[in-house]
């Protein structure tokens, strides 16, 4: 170990290092990207499709645009989902 050098492409494998932020996870104290809720904030969602391979037929956007608090919709341009989890349509609320 004492001929390691600190600029060696795996210098820390096999050391123990101290969790700094493990007190605060496990006591609940930790602040995570979801806690986190700002005047203002915006949260989207995307609609995915459940399909392997799919023709998109039609979406109708209209009631999801005028819903209270909706703020804009976007609709992925395209006419076939190539894969399960292929992006349709996202809404940002």
């Amino acid at each position: 170990m004492a001929d390691m050098k600190p600029w060696g492409p795996r210098y820390l494998t096999g050391t123990k290092l101290p969790r700094l932020d493990g007190v605060d996870k496990v006591t609940g104290r930790a602040k995570y990207t979801y806690d986190v809720n700002l005047p203002g904030m915006l949260y989207g969602k995307i609609l995915r499709s459940p399909h392997p391979h799919a023709k998109v037929v039609g979406i109708d956007m209209s009631k999801a645009s005028i819903y209270p608090g909706v703020k804009s919709v976007f609709l992925f341009d395209k006419q076939t989902v190539r894969f399960v989890g292929d992006e349709i349509a996202a809404v940002a609320a």
